[in-house]
């Protein structure tokens, strides 16, 4: 991942003329509900990047983001967060 001043930037070739592009702005607050459109690819991509890249015919288009907001989710919803174990504070021989 290339990273600049305005966020991350990578093309990974998937073979076939086709590549999965990512662009990542810092300080970026997107409504992750809404879809995302080529152009606005396009856009984030020249603003991390400074440049142009041509692109067309997206075979999938997605947002995505560190998983920092399922804790409060979670949390929410009395489960555990991912990665972690539930917890209690009796004693084993508490436990019936």
């Amino acid at each position: 991942m290339l990273r600049t001043a305005a966020g991350g930037f990578a093309a990974i070739p998937l073979g076939e003329g086709v590549h999965r592009v990512v662009a990542t702005e810092w300080g970026q607050d997107v409504d992750r509900d809404i879809p995302p459109t080529l152009d606005e690819l396009r856009a984030s991509v020249r603003r991390v990047l400074g440049a142009d890249l041509a692109m067309s015919q997206p075979r999938w288009l997605s947002r995505f983001t560190d998983a920092a907001r399922q804790a409060d989710r979670y949390r929410a919803a009395g489960r555990s967060s991912p990665g972690t174990r539930p917890t209690s504070n009796r004693r084993p021989a508490d436990r019936g």
